[in-house]
């Protein structure tokens, strides 16, 4: 049993190896005339468009990440017949004070995050990179939510980066935490989503699954739910265990625990 897998293995694994993304990232980066993180750039070679992640925090296509600024600027453009009505009202309104600079001075007062997910259904949080760490292999993970002033964006306050984002976005879909998004797109290209633990106690599946959750080292995490998702595969069978516990660190009531097996439909 192979275990603590990362983002990128877990998408080979199911059979997502082609580089699909690879032709737009570089004509992303050469329009934008940066270099992204390579943990982010090799996820989304493999990532880009795929339905598994439709319903994910992580946005998977390549057109729809973007600049904070170009946020920004539409945020200008909307209030600035506004604002020539009535400019003393706006002195100390922040995209009313970035209006008035050169946009190469915007750095002065807010960063120019590349915005890569949000949290999907809700929309509350958006998640990026910060432009100081796009050279990093694999940088922190930065967060600003809808209520944060335009100035803030956060390093996440668990310590995530890119890469443990990346693992926990996957490990929440494949466990069908929020939506069956993931189990209707492997069906799709020969996979079987069985709930092992429908009929039979979780932990007598997972003594028969032959699988030591002590070895498990990263979840994805899901405290609003108070439960952690996790996956490891055998690959001598062709099989992705892929389930979740509950949290213990939190203090929520969560569902009972759930193992599914992954494995390829029988021909």
């Amino acid at each position: 049993m192979k275990y603590n897998l990362s983002a990128v293995e877990i998408m080979k694994f199911l059979g997502y190896c082609e580089p699909v993304g690879r032709e737009k990232i570089q004509a992303f980066e050469q329009a934008n005339q940066v270099v992204l993180p390579e943990t982010y750039r090799t996820f989304m070679e493999l990532a880009n468009q795929c339905p598994l992640l439709d319903t994910a925090d992580v946005w998977n296509g390549i057109d729809r990440i973007y600049f904070y600024y170009d946020e920004l600027d539409e945020c200008i453009s909307d209030q600035c017949e506004e604002w020539c009505e009535h400019p003393e009202r706006y002195q100390e309104d922040v995209l009313y004070q970035l209006s008035q600079l050169p946009r190469e001075e915007w750095g002065t007062k807010v960063p120019n995050v590349l915005e890569i997910g949000s949290d999907y259904g809700g929309g509350i949080v958006t998640f990026g990179i910060a432009p100081e760490a796009m050279q990093e292999e694999n940088p922190p993970l930065y967060f600003h939510h809808e209520v944060d002033p335009y100035t803030l964006w956060r390093p996440d306050p668990t310590g995530r980066t890119i890469a443990d984002f990346l693992l926990d976005v996957i490990l929440n879909e494949l466990a069908c935490v929020d939506y069956e998004t993931a189990e209707e797109a492997l069906e799709e290209i020969g996979w079987e989503y069985t709930e092992l633990s429908f009929e039979k106690a979780f932990e007598a599946c997972i003594q028969e699954a032959q699988i030591d959750l002590d070895r498990v080292k990263q979840y994805g995490q899901c405290s609003r739910l108070g439960i952690k998702s996790f996956c490891c595969c055998d690959e001598e069978k062709n099989i992705l265990y892929v389930g979740y516990v509950k949290d213990v660190d939190t203090d929520q009531d969560a569902e009972e625990p759930v193992l599914y097996q992954i494995s390829r439909v029988e021909e």
